[in-house]
């Protein structure tokens, strides 16, 4: 038995090095919903914060959408 952990080694460590980068990928995005952040992409996404645009007067400056909530242009 302790034979065989030897003779795979290196490929026990390549599994666990990978399981470990998976786990904390989906930790990082279920904590970014979490915080009210997309997580998805944004396609079509209403709920982003990043695509607000303030309204006032027009000597306001309006925010531009930001990151993932880029409009993306029409062809």
């Amino acid at each position: 038995m302790f034979g065989v952990i030897l003779a795979n080694l290196s490929n026990i460590i390549v599994v666990v090095i990978l399981l470990a980068a998976v786990l904390l990928a989906i930790r990082s995005v279920r904590k970014q919903k979490k915080s009210g952040g997309c997580g998805c992409g944004c396609s079509g996404c209403s709920g982003c914060s990043g695509c607000a645009v303030s309204h006032g007067t027009p000597d306001d400056k309006k925010k531009e959408p930001s990151g993932c909530c880029q409009p993306k242009a029409r062809s």
